[in-house]
């Protein structure tokens, strides 16, 4: 997911900078022929042309670094190729444990994730790529 970022981020950056830094004495191209020519929705860069907050915007933090979300992944793989089903409760517990024994404080309660680590994390984690 970082990469994927990533890559947009400089994309939309490079449309706006062949938007700005077009020819001298000929015309400026459309928002939508540079959109077209990045491949990105017109509204993305119109919003990215108008305010360059969309660029800047830091994302929600990272909760696991990535030796914790390994270890996540192993957790969940090694469960499927058991074949046990994964449950929240369960991964709540892992992570849990995950941060527990590698000694580092975190932002859950006393219960483990709950609804912190619902659909978007579970939807567009990248553990296995």
């Amino acid at each position: 997911m970082e990469v994927a970022y990533i890559k947009r981020h400089e994309t939309i950056r490079a449309a706006l900078d062949r938007l700005e830094n077009y020819p001298a004495g000929s015309k400026r191209p459309s928002l939508n022929s540079i959109a077209k020519e990045f491949g990105l929705a017109e509204s993305t860069l119109r919003r990215a042309f108008k305010s360059d907050a969309h660029l800047n915007r830091p994302g929600t933090p990272n909760v696991l670094n990535k030796h914790e979300e390994s270890q996540l992944a192993g957790y969940c793989i090694n469960m499927q190729k058991l074949g046990f089903g994964l449950t929240r409760s369960g991964v709540n517990y892992c992570v849990m444990e995950i941060m527990r024994l590698n000694k580092r404080p975190h932002p859950f309660g006393e219960n483990g994730p709950g609804r912190y680590l619902q659909k978007p994390w579970y939807m567009y984690s990248t553990f296995g790529s």
